[in-house]
């Protein structure tokens, strides 16, 4: 039997979790700074350990706490999650974890785990990391090039 440790967190969108070991730390919401002309999924900057990290909300546009993420891939090494709830950290049997559910659009949800609160989402930090550093639903709407016209 194989455990993993997960950090359930609550969103304004449902339950989640993330492996232990891709949360470095856990910060107070009230200390983002904001950032001008930013993109919807972005809620603003985070000072951490003298450097500024971007946090992204795009599991909830509201929260009380961030969590600060290390980045597995990518430019940036770390950034921040804006989330309502830390519940805590729960060790689960890696074969009851269910694979990815289909409909995703950006393929956050790496797999789904049952707890006696329902259904807990787990969130690909990869999948967060790419959308962060490609933008996000609305940039790339706005850099897709316009339908053709059908006038003549």
């Amino acid at each position: 039997m194989t455990e993993v440790a997960l950090v359930c967190f609550a969103t304004e969108t449902g339950e989640f979790a993330l492996p232990v070991d891709m949360v470095s730390g856990v910060r107070a919401a009230d200390a983002l700074h904001a950032l001008p002309d930013a993109r919807p999924d972005v809620a603003g900057l985070l000072h951490v350990d003298g450097t500024p990290i971007p946090v992204v909300s795009l599991l909830g546009a509201t929260g009380e706490h961030v969590l600060v993420l290390r980045a597995s891939e990518g430019p940036r090494r770390e950034f921040g999650l804006l989330v309502r709830q830390v519940h805590g950290v729960i060790r689960v049997d890696h074969a009851a974890i269910f694979g990815p559910p289909e409909g995703q659009r950006d393929g956050l949800c790496a797999g789904v785990v049952v707890q006696d609160r329902g259904l807990v989402l787990i969130v690909d930090l990869a999948a967060l990391s790419r959308v962060l550093a490609q933008g996000g639903e609305a940039d790339r709407m706005a850099s897709s090039p316009s339908p053709p016209s059908l006038e003549r």
